[in-house]
């Protein structure tokens, strides 16, 4: 067929074709790779939503969403969803697991860690008191609460204290908290004694 063509001409058929394949090998790539177009942005990071929703799977999110955003990215809830359990103001955490309880579901609490609707119990707010067994406050998935009632820390240093988790990246060593700012040498020997790192 291209054998009557000059080289110019036959050179054009074949760039046409080429880019044709090219194109036709793109379209058939997206078709069976939709997940590729939600990749992930700057300052994006995967959360894996689970349990009563509509699309359970990983979504993309940045340290400005909420849980209700992200429960509106994966679907919305279903309607046996017992969002009581869940708080909708938390900020998402990077690479972390968002679950969603079905009502009347037993499940361990502690399953939803950073986005449970109730903090854990904590200690006051005495800087002589011991605290209690199992009670230390993980300072890498404490909530604004939980952060909050360790001594010396109000909810703007607690705040603080996530976005430098969220930005700069989760805390290595107690020590680290001496880069958030308000937190100095003496309030970090009163924190260290109720804090830990997981």
């Amino acid at each position: 067929m291209l054998h009557g063509l000059d080289a110019r001409s036959r050179f054009m058929a074949l760039s046409l074709v080429g880019i044709t394949a090219a194109v036709a090998s793109w379209m058939g790539y997206k078709s069976i790779a939709p997940g590729r177009s939600a990749a992930a942005g700057i300052g994006e990071f995967p959360v894996h939503v689970a349990g009563a929703v509509a699309r359970p799977g990983v979504i993309y999110a940045n340290a400005d969403m909420i849980v209700e955003e992200a429960l509106r990215q994966a679907g919305g809830e279903t309607e046996n969803a017992d969002l009581s359990q869940v708080n909708l103001a938390a900020r998402m955490e990077p690479n972390s697991q968002l679950y969603v309880p079905s009502k009347g579901e037993v499940y361990d609490p502690s399953r939803l860690g950073v986005y449970a609707a109730h903090a854990a119990p904590t200690h006051i707010k005495d800087s002589d008191s011991e605290p209690q067994a199992g009670a230390l406050i993980d300072i890498n998935h404490a909530t604004l609460q939980q952060l909050d009632s360790l001594p010396g820390v109000g909810p703007v240093t607690a705040q603080r204290i996530i976005d430098y988790r969220n930005n700069v990246g989760p805390f290595k060593r107690v020590e680290d908290l001496l880069g958030v700012k308000g937190i100095g040498p003496k309030k970090l020997e009163k924190i260290r004694p109720l804090v830990m790192i997981r």
